[in-house]
């Protein structure tokens, strides 16, 4: 049942007879571009029947062995196919072409019957059961006074070498009658001839003939040039075949390799309009400036990003083709791309072979927003510890809003077990494909119990939330020292981690300077050398320069602390990850802070520009806090040479300011 009724899902399958009775575990079937391996669902000790189906294919019959194959046979079946079945060792036992002349969409099956192929006479077909053949008076709308069977050649004077011929004739019923469907079986021989000579002798079976057909009429490939006689005979009918004068046909035909012919052919693209409304039927033609000789084209769609929204295909004609888009955003660019695939003549210029024609499609903006959690990427154990940093895919769609944050947390019973992470999105009526991280709290006082916490995203008014399991610690994020308590035993103690994240972020913009921050802390009581550098990288491979070339090597003494800017800049639109690496000491083995990193184009309109300094100067008018440090904080912070710049700076230009306003009152007072 390759084509049934309707929508093919779930409603194909494949039945096998054998005998004597086969498990047919681990065979494989395939239709020659995806292959299947065999699945025991079922297995009846009394029947010789075997059901090949896909999973949920709704069975009727207990009368058969069953084996699933997933959600579709092969690629899912189609008239074009050639059906394979394999031993478990690949070797190969038996294959089919499907006849698309029969049972093609009308709810019936290719049944297989006195050694040829027949369609079903029964709705359906008949899985687990013998096939049901009527007898020829039992067949609906067959005149019993007989029907005049015409056959008559199917081929031009002058023929290609090496071309695959698969209509060599055309069978006729001269008596069919328009409104009444004819169901009749023909059988026919023919032979192919060179110089008296026999190439090829062979039969071919024609199924529910109704009013003609030529396709699949017997096939020949000629391997030699020359002159070649073919000759076909009608030998059996399910019909009485009431004049048996046209039963035979002979062709002389001349065979002759013009691919040494020289020819300059061209190919062009030609359609109805440049512009088109979403789900409106775009109509094309390929365009060939000379159909004489044999050609073969390939055409497809793509969008601007060169994804294929209409697949490659061939063709050896030149009729109308179309595309139905479906878009969901205002407009979208297409290409209608095409090239000469083959050709049976000697082309003096390749150059042009190709084309493509663009084409605009208009759709409906959608003003309503959307966010979804799509993918939260676990370790294999299907869950993450605290101090880890959780990677989260999320799809967004910003449609008329005038907000721009996102932002993304964990947290339990609303309390947040990690920092916040935000991100700006100042394009209206598109969509945003993103990876964000969230840093979980490192839990070291072991203060949040290990279970399912709530991922929040939000934005736009809106919110989507995922469970996520957190458990166990980072064992390297929690340093800790040891004192002499009372009685003489040792005590654990936490104490400040190696280093904290003041700013990373995670979108920057594209070929613009950004800055990550963070803190160092060194609570030892000696003082330590320390080197720190960043990189963004995809894979193995550097994107944003030499790995080192931000590398910063300082002293920080006993407890003490130190505040790093790094600067790095990328060059490339994506997503990558930004590594931030310490080495302490002369130590082999770095920390290493990881994050995800998308790099955006900054091109934005005008209105989310002014958006965004709005919220700059907002941000900068809150009042200026004094840092304190906890007594478990190293009393001194230095600050790397950028940090000290930028305050010197500062102190510089309010004595600048200073020096002016007394030069003033000194002129005034003169």
């Amino acid at each position: 049942m390759y084509n049934p009724s309707g929508d093919d899902n779930n409603k194909e399958f494949i039945e096998i007879f054998s005998y004597p009775q086969i498990n047919f575990s681990d065979y494989i079937i395939s239709d020659g571009n995806s292959n299947d391996t065999l699945i025991l669902f079922y297995f009846n000790n009394n029947s010789n029947y075997s059901l090949i189906v896909e999973d949920n294919y709704t069975l009727e019959t207990n009368n058969a062995s069953v084996y699933k194959i997933g959600a579709a046979i092969g690629n899912g079946l189609s008239q074009d196919d050639i059906i394979y079945f394999y031993y478990p060792n690949t070797t190969l036992i038996d294959s089919i072409k499907i006849n698309s002349s029969i049972a093609n969409g009308n709810g019936y099956s290719m049944s297989y019957y006195n050694e040829s192929w027949i369609e079903s006479q029964q709705i359906n077909g008949t899985p687990g059961t013998e096939n049901i053949i009527l007898n020829q008076t039992n067949q609906t709308n067959i005149n019993i006074t007989g029907k005049d069977l015409e056959i008559t050649d199917n081929l031009e004077e002058i023929l290609n070498l090496f071309v695959e011929y698969d209509s060599l004739f055309k069978i006729t019923n001269l008596d069919h009658q328009s409104g009444i469907t004819d169901h009749i079986n023909v059988t026919i021989f023919y032979n192919i001839s060179k110089n008296n000579e026999l190439i090829k002798e062979d039969f071919f079976n024609l199924n529910d003939l109704n009013s003609y057909k030529t396709s699949q009429t017997g096939n020949i490939i000629f391997n030699e040039s020359g002159n070649y006689t073919i000759c076909g005979k009608i030998i059996n009918s399910t019909v009485n075949d009431t004049n048996n004068n046209n039963d035979f046909a002979c062709k002389n035909t001349i065979v002759i390799d013009t691919r040494t012919i020289s020819c300059d052919i061209s190919i062009s693209i030609s359609t109805e309009k440049l512009i088109y409304n979403n789900s409106e039927s775009i109509k094309f033609y390929n365009i060939i400036n000379n159909e004489s000789f044999l050609y073969k084209i390939e055409y497809w769609i793509e969008d601007l990003f060169e994804n294929e929204v209409k697949s490659k295909y061939n063709t050896s004609n030149t009729n109308q083709k179309s595309y139905t888009p479906n878009i969901d955003e205002s407009d979208q660019v297409f290409l209608i791309k095409n090239r000469i695939a083959e050709l049976y003549c000697n082309d003096t210029d390749l150059s042009d072979n190709f084309a493509e024609k663009l084409i605009i499609v208009k759709g409906e903006r959608k003003k309503e927003s959307t966010l979804n959690i799509t993918t939260i990427y676990l370790g294999t154990d299907n869950k993450i510890k605290f101090g880890e940093s959780l990677r989260v895919r999320v799809n967004i769609y910003k449609g008329d809003e005038t907000k721009n944050q996102v932002r993304l947390w964990l947290e339990k019973n609303n309390e947040k077990i990690s920092k916040i992470t935000s991100a700006n999105l100042y394009t209206n009526f598109i969509g945003y494909d993103l990876t964000l991280s969230v840093q979980i709290d490192t839990n070291c006082n072991e203060k949040y119990p290990d279970g399912d916490y709530i991922l929040f995203l939000e934005a736009f008014d809106k919110n989507d939330s995922s469970t996520v399991p957190v458990s166990g610690i980072t064992a390297s994020n929690c340093k800790t020292t040891t004192k002499y308590v009372s009685g003489g035993s040792l005590e654990k103690l936490n104490t400040n981690e190696l280093y904290e994240i003041i700013n990373i972020p995670s979108i920057v913009n594209l070929n613009e300077e950004f800055i990550s921050e963070i803190k160092l802390n060194n609570d030892d009581i000696q003082e330590h050398k320390y080197s720190v550098w960043s990189y963004i990288y995809r894979g193995s491979k550097s994107y944003s320069g030499e790995r080192e070339q931000n590398l910063q090597v300082f002293d920080i003494p006993s407890a003490s602390s130190a505040l790093i800017e790094l600067k790095n800049t990328m060059s490339e639109e994506g997503d990558f990850n930004l590594k931030i690496k310490i080495k302490k000491d002369e130590q082999k083995t770095t920390k290493d802070i990881t994050r995800s990193i998308k790099v955006i184009s900054s091109e934005i309109s005008e209105e989310s520009k002014t958006e965004a300094i709005k919220e700059k100067i907002l941000s900068k008018t809150e009042p200026i806090k004094n840092i304190f440090l906890s007594e478990k904080e190293p009393s001194t912070v230095y600050l790397s040479s950028s940090f000290k710049a930028r305050n010197l700076a500062s102190y510089l230009i309010l004595f600048l300011i200073s020096f002016l306003l007394i030069a003033i009152v000194w002129k005034k007072t003169i």
